[in-house]
């Protein structure tokens, strides 16, 4: 495109700024926490999984596989692809990396990238959820609310009782190395 085409798209990030920041609460190889008050991406594939919150209780608004989804809680397998619309909903995005005991688990959503999940689910963790979104958690809250989210979607989420051993292995060698 262009630069007046460039110039009239609106960010991805950060067009709320001077009202909220962006915060990003990063525990190594294992994840993260994001934070923002406006994400609006056409079309992304992390390597991560994923779990989309909405801290105001609004639902944002998901492209994947031609169908808009519009929810308040979903879990996203690694490797979608998938649009994103998050603007004023108080967006809360828990990326869980290969490197967390959790992501074979979450790994075993491939037959369907993305899940919705009961808002309610994760209703306890409301207070610090807030208090992430306005940057005022430290560290070892923020890692504590991780593990807690990450706990939850896992609980939460459909699938086969029995896990590829192999597949738990390389995930247990990649923790180690």
């Amino acid at each position: 495109p262009d630069r007046a085409a460039r110039a009239a798209r609106p960010p991805a990030y950060g067009a709320r700024a001077t009202v909220q920041r962006d915060n990003v609460y990063w525990f190594g190889s294992r994840g993260l926490l994001f934070t923002s008050p406006w994400v609006l991406t056409p079309r992304t594939r992390r390597q991560t999984a994923v779990l989309l919150l909405s801290a105001s209780g609004r639902p944002l608004e998901l492209s994947v596989g031609g169908r808009v989804l519009r929810h308040e809680a979903v879990a996203i397998a690694p490797l979608t692809p998938r649009g994103l619309r998050a603007i004023d909903v108080g967006l809360i995005s828990v990326n869980v990396q290969p490197h967390h005991p959790c992501f074979g688990a979450l790994c075993r959503m491939m037959d369907e990238p993305t899940t919705p999940l009961p808002r309610e689910a994760f209703a306890r963790f409301d207070a610090e959820l807030r208090r992430a979104y306005e940057g005022r958690l430290g560290h070892a809250e923020a890692e504590r609310l991780f593990e807690g989210l990450v706990e939850t979607m896992v609980a939460w989420l459909p699938g086969p009782e029995q896990s590829d051993p192999r597949a738990d292995r390389l995930h247990a060698l990649l923790r180690e190395n």
